[in-house]
C-alpha cells in the first residue's frame, strides 16, 4: 500500500484530466475546433465548458471547509471578477446553468465566439456543498467525459483521437 495520502492522487487524477484535455488539442486547427456533427458541440465548446467548471470548482474549494478556507480563502470565480462574458461578447444570460454552458442548446453553443470562464447558488453551507473529495471526483470524472468527446471529435475529423498515447 501506497504511503502517499489520498489527497495526492486525487490531485494527480485532475491534473492528469487537464493536461491531457489540453495535449489532445494542441495540434488541431481553427476549423477543427469549431466542427461539430449534429446535435453535438464542438472541440471548442467541450474546452471552454471544462474551463467553466474547473473555475467554478476552484472557488467553490476555497469555502468547502473551514480548513480550506482558512488556508485558501474565497477565490472568486475568474469568469466573473474579470467580467469575461461581457468582455467576449457571450450571452450570459444563455449560457445554461450557472453560466457553464451545461444544458445550453448546441446550435446556441456553436454561435459562441469562442475562439477571439456564477456561484452555485443552491450551495450555502459547508453541509450542502458536501465532501470536497467528492466534488473533485465529480469534477474529474466530468472532464474525462468532455476529453472522449473531444478524442471522438478528432477522430471523426479524420485526426488521431487518443490524448493518452
Amino acid at each position: 500500500m501506497s504511503s502517499q495520502p489520498v489527497t495526492f492522487f486525487v490531485r494527480r487524477l485532475y491534473r492528469s484530466n487537464q493536461e491531457a484535455m489540453l495535449s489532445s488539442v494542441a495540434d488541431v486547427d481553427d476549423e477543427s475546433l469549431r466542427w461539430r456533427p449534429a446535435r453535438t458541440n464542438s472541440i471548442a465548446f467541450n474546452l471552454w465548458h471544462c474551463a467553466r467548471w474547473a473555475d467554478q470548482l476552484a472557488s467553490i474549494l476555497g469555502e468547502a471547509t473551514a480548513q480550506l478556507s482558512s488556508r485558501f480563502g474565497s477565490r472568486p470565480e475568474i469568469w466573473h471578477a474579470e467580467r469575461l462574458a461581457e468582455r467576449w461578447g457571450f450571452p450570459s444570460e444563455r449560457l445554461g446553468h450557472v453560466e457553464t454552458g451545461m444544458g445550453m442548446d448546441e446550435d446556441l453553443s456553436a454561435q459562441l465566439p469562442l475562439l477571439d470562464l456564477r456561484r452555485a447558488t443552491w450551495l450555502k453551507s459547508e453541509e450542502e456543498i458536501g465532501q470536497v473529495l467528492g466534488w473533485i471526483l465529480t469534477y474529474a470524472r466530468h472532464d474525462a467525459r468532455h476529453l472522449g468527446m473531444i478524442e471522438a471529435l478528432k477522430g471523426a475529423r479524420g485526426m488521431r483521437g487518443t490524448a493518452t498515447a
